[in-house]
């Protein structure tokens, strides 16, 4: 149905999965000797924006004029002008408050989300808006930074370092960036990776690509290759048969699920690895971007 303004909340209770690919090995050994893209991985989109931490008070009077002008629709303009204003009327704590509102996605941290059983994350690693110094990097959600992308791959690798048998899955993009010129280059994001092992202290887990999907779980797990990149950046992109279209841009459920029934059984030939979107893209249903940062709660 339509967006609300009204508060939701939703507990699951389940019993521990952290290690449930270990749990799986042990109860059907065979299954070892199976490609590893028998696994079906739960996923977390825009993984990196559990946290607006890295968002300074000071700076979002300026990021926000800058994700503003960089924007081609009037739509997404009103929507940081929408920002902007409401900094001038009611503080910059009101503007931060919208910057949760719009760009927040997940709220546990990356080890909650592991220890939930999570095991693919949607990552899209680039330079703060206007960073001219080219600095750190983080997850950005259009223009909203998240999770430092060293800080996210240290704590995956310390995570897979203390559970031996579990593998995690990393898909990098820059889908959605304000600008081009956020992007960080291949070199930096694999010096990043570097730089993670170096300071994690974790060097013995073998870095994967989208050829290990077709590798058997026994080989991966001999060679501790359990930290696998499917990144849609680059030469190095893995193709994915995906339930996404332009029809997730809802927020009604019937959308989805007619999209989740449309997928065949056996995808097409051509593809690495089949997605299955369950979140709609609610930020271009007319409507949805204004009362997400105006709703200051």
């Amino acid at each position: 149905g339509d967006l609300t303004k009204c508060d939701q909340s939703y507990v699951f209770i389940t019993p521990p999965v952290s290690n449930w690919m270990t749990e799986i090995l042990h109860d059907i050994p065979e299954i070892s000797d199976a490609p590893f893209n028998i696994f079906a991985l739960a996923g977390a989109h825009n993984a990196g924006m559990n946290t607006i931490e890295n968002l300074k008070i000071s700076k979002i009077d300026e990021i926000c004029r800058k994700g503003c002008n960089s924007y081609q629709t009037e739509k997404n303009r009103i929507m940081t002008q929408t920002c902007l204003s409401a900094g001038r009327f009611r503080g910059p704590k009101a503007v931060l408050r919208s910057m949760v509102n719009f760009g927040m996605c997940q709220k546990d941290t990356i080890t909650t989300m592991l220890d939930l059983g999570n095991r693919y994350f949607d990552f899209r690693p680039g330079y703060m808006l206007g960073d001219d110094l080219r600095g750190k990097i983080f997850h950005q959600h259009s223009f909203v930074p998240g999770l430092e992308y060293r800080s996210f791959l240290i704590e995956v690798l310390i995570w897979l370092s203390k559970n031996p048998s579990e593998f995690v899955v990393i898909s990098l993009r820059f889908s959605g960036f304000a600008n081009d010129d956020m992007k960080p280059s291949v070199d930096v994001l694999d010096n990043e990776l570097a730089e993670a092992q170096l300071e994690s202290g974790i060097n013995h887990i073998k870095i994967g690509s989208k050829d290990d999907m077709k590798n058997t779980i026994k080989n991966l797990l001999e060679s501790n290759t359990r930290l696998i990149f499917l990144n849609g950046i680059s030469s190095r992109q893995a193709s994915k048969y995906s339930s996404y279209s332009d029809a997730y841009g809802t927020a009604d459920v019937s959308t989805i699920i007619t999209a989740l029934d449309s997928m065949k059984a056996t995808p097409p030939p051509g593809y690495d690895y089949v997605n299955l979107q369950l979140q709609g893209t609610a930020t271009v249903v007319d409507g949805a971007i204004l009362n997400s940062v105006a709703t200051l709660r």
